[in-house]
C-alpha cells in the first residue's frame, strides 16, 4: 500500500468515491461495520487489541464495499466496463478506517496510542523502504 500522498489523482478520487459510497449503505454498515466496531472494542476492553488485525477487519469491510459498489454499478451500466477499485485504494481504506476508529474511542489509554504510534512507525517504514522476502522478514 502507497501512503496518501503517493496515490495518484486517479487513486484519491477512486478512494472518495469509494468511502462516500461505503459510507451511503446502510445494509453494510449493519451487516459489517457495526460488528467490527464491538469485535474491536471487545478487544480493547480485554487487553488485546492489535491495529494490523484491526486494519484486516476493516479491509473485508473495503473489500464487500467495492463488491457491492460494482454490484450497484452494473445495475445501471451492464456495459460500463468500470473496473473495481485497485488493491491500493482498498487497503488504505481499510487503514483508514481502522486508524479513525482508535481515533474515535474516548477512552484511549496511553498503552494503545503507544501502541498504535509504534505500529504505524514499523507500516510506514515498510512502506516507504522496505519489502518482505518470502518468509515475511523485512528487507533494506
Amino acid at each position: 500500500m502507497k501512503p496518501l500522498e503517493f496515490l495518484n489523482d486517479d487513486e484519491r478520487d477512486q478512494l472518495e468515491e469509494l468511502e462516500d459510497f461505503a459510507d451511503s449503505q446502510w445494509s453494510l454498515y449493519l451487516s459489517r461495520e457495526i460488528p467490527i466496531q464491538k469485535n474491536l472494542q471487545r478487544k480493547i476492553d480485554k487487553g488485546i487489541f492489535d491495529f494490523d488485525k484491526s486494519v484486516k477487519l476493516w479491509r473485508y469491510w473495503a473489500d464487500d464495499a467495492n463488491q457491492r459498489y460494482k454490484k450497484a454499478l452494473e445495475s445501471y451500466h451492464p456495459l460500463s466496463g468500470k473496473k473495481p477499485f485497485s488493491t491500493n485504494v482498498r487497503h488504505y481504506l481499510a487503514f483508514k478506517k481502522a486508524y479513525q476508529f482508535l481515533n474515535g474511542l474516548e477512552d484511549l489509554t496511553i498503552e494503545h496510542i503507544e501502541a498504535l504510534e509504534a505500529t504505524t512507525k514499523i507500516y510506514t517504514a515498510f512502506v516507504y523502504r522496505r519489502t518482505p522476502n518470502r518468509d515475511g522478514y523485512l528487507l533494506d
